[in-house]
């Protein structure tokens, strides 16, 4: 569990190059992706922008410090080269998920974990709108001059991911604030910079904030916690360590690296903070995000799944939904080691020469004739006389046949 705030000074990264804010629209091609796309915030009706969701060429203009609606500067500090005068496009707030929240989302196959952690985002993000939103005067006859004024209005965009760098299950909402808000107590009603000390100074109250939100809301679907990282981030009960790291890829990486570091240091003498560590190796280390097919995703974690651990999954996303959970089969190793049953033999066939010869068409084979064998007849059998009638004689015998003739002679 991770909660990340940063400001960025490029307006492109505000859009990250990812065609996924806007699947089938602005890049036909990438339609197989996740469509959830959203904005919160309360200054969005102030500037004056359309309902539907801003384009990424719009997106690049509010970081940028233009109103795609008015064609103006969104503050009055932004004129010229506003690069150098106020360099902050927009803070980047990246809300991450502990990895067996995103393994039970993806895999598990459980679609309620994703209206959980967006829930959890957007309880963040009002946080961070209520208390973090504000101003610092500048004026001297400002009675808040260089402290900080609340304002309570930010114009927010977020969309959900569900992979990480390395292509693992990695469930996470990129929050791009931009660097605007709207003063109500300055007499001309002004949009101006957003003050953002205050907020990286409690980075780890918001994170802190995030995980309960995010558990409580996990707990409530059903499912069983344990603690980790000394209370600051959680794990769901029944998901292994070993499978973790398995889908951990990225993180075995910095953790590998920071290792390398650390001895080298220690090597030479040197002391180096491990905050600071992780990040230099993380950014030194960081592949460049590639855009993946939900398709090709499902696809290479069922080839890195055993059926063991795939079965575990499906019947723990099963279980806290009261569910019956289904029976996958058994594993290839368990079907490939039953035994074969056993086939009849086959009936040895007559050579060729002794087989009868195929009938051609100039010479059809013809049927031999087989002269009929009767059954001999029963001798006659005398039937009683009946009453009333004469009795009749027997029939005399049959004459003897004639004998044989042959040129005259009777032999």
């Amino acid at each position: 569990m991770s909660l990340y705030l940063k400001a960025e000074t490029s307006p492109s990264r505000v859009s990250y190059g990812r065609p996924s804010m806007f699947p089938g629209r602005y890049n036909p091609k990438e339609t197989d992706c996740i469509a959830d796309y959203r904005r919160s915030g309360q200054l969005w009706p102030h500037l004056k922008f359309h309902a539907g969701p801003p384009s990424p060429r719009e997106l690049r203009q509010l970081a940028g410090g233009k109103n795609p609606v008015t064609r103006g500067n969104l503050t009055a500090r932004r004129h010229g080269r506003s690069e150098r005068q106020h360099p902050v496009a927009f803070i980047s707030l990246d809300f991450a998920v502990p990895k067996s929240v995103s393994l039970l989302s993806e895999i598990g196959g459980d679609k309620r974990i994703r209206g959980a952690v967006r829930a959890a985002n957007d309880e963040v993000v009002a946080l961070f709108e209520r208390d973090y939103a504000g101003v610092r005067p500048r004026k001297k006859s400002d009675p808040d001059r260089n402290g900080f004024r609340k304002t309570g209005k930010i114009a927010a965009v977020s969309y959900l991911e569900n992979d990480s760098r390395e292509g693992d299950p990695h469930l996470h909402v990129h929050n791009a604030i931009f660097n605007v808000t709207l003063d109500e107590r300055d007499p001309g009603r002004r949009l101006k910079a957003l003050g953002m000390t205050k907020a990286f100074k409690d980075q780890r109250l918001l994170s802190d904030f995030a995980t309960r939100q995010l558990q409580a809301k996990v707990r409530a679907l059903g499912y069983m916690t344990v603690p980790t990282l000394g209370g600051r981030s959680f794990e769901i009960a029944g998901v292994g360590r070993q499978l973790i790291r398995k889908f951990s890829k990225r993180h075995e990486t910095i953790k590998a690296g920071v290792a390398s570091r650390k001895r080298r240091n220690r090597a030479a003498g040197l002391e180096e903070d491990e905050r600071e560590l992780e990040l230099k190796v993380a950014k030194k280390t960081r592949p460049k995000k590639k855009i993946r097919l939900q398709s090709d995703l499902r696809a290479q974690w069922e080839r890195e799944l055993t059926h063991e651990e795939r079965q575990l999954l499906v019947t723990l996303a099963a279980n806290a939904q009261g569910l019956q959970a289904p029976d996958l089969g058994p594993s290839p190793q368990e079907a490939a080691s039953e035994p074969v049953p056993a086939m009849a033999p086959r009936p040895v066939s007559r050579p060729a020469r002794e087989r009868d010869p195929a009938p051609t068409l100039r010479s059809p084979a013809v049927p031999v004739a087989r002269p009929l064998v009767h059954p001999p007849r029963p001798a006659p059998v005398a039937l009683p006389a009946k009453p009333g009638r004469p009795e009749l004689p027997p029939p005399p015998p049959p004459p003897p046949p004639p004998p044989d003739e042959v040129e005259g002679m009777t032999l």
